[in-house]
């Protein structure tokens, strides 16, 4: 069974690129109520979607600079990154149908999600957005 692992301001890189499958990350705080949900949606993610996906979990307080570097205004936020670009993003709650049903399209439409970018190709400053 795939893990949602709780990565920090030290494992964000290597989490990026340790890996061809695309990272479902999903930003929280303790003090936001809409973010309570989120970590049961994201362990049902990994149980169904272990293998095509990997799951991640990353809370403002605590990792600031993560959250300041990929541009979360809003919590709860999921974001789907594949190669360190930037595939999707969801802004507020989300209820756990939802979460899978967007996964689920993505591999329905077949969604490049093991795009490859050179290391400093995009120099850090486009957060993985398209120009």
């Amino acid at each position: 069974m795939s893990e949602v692992r709780v990565l920090d301001d030290r494992a964000w890189e290597g989490e990026l690129r340790g890996s061809t499958l695309p990272l479902v990350v999903g930003f929280w705080a303790e003090w936001c109520l809409p973010s309570l949900s989120l970590g049961p949606s994201l362990r049902a993610a990994a149980e169904r979607f272990d293998g095509r996906f990997r799951f991640a979990s990353v809370d403002v307080d605590a990792s600031p600079q993560v959250a300041e570097r990929q541009g979360i205004v809003g919590l709860p936020t999921v974001l789907i990154l594949a190669g360190g670009r930037e595939l999707a993003r969801r802004i507020g709650s989300m209820r756990r149908e939802d979460l899978l049903r967007l996964l689920e399209a993505m591999l329905e439409a077949s969604v490049d999600l093991h795009q490859r970018v050179a290391p400093g190709e995009d120099g850090g400053t486009d957060r993985g957005r398209p120009r």
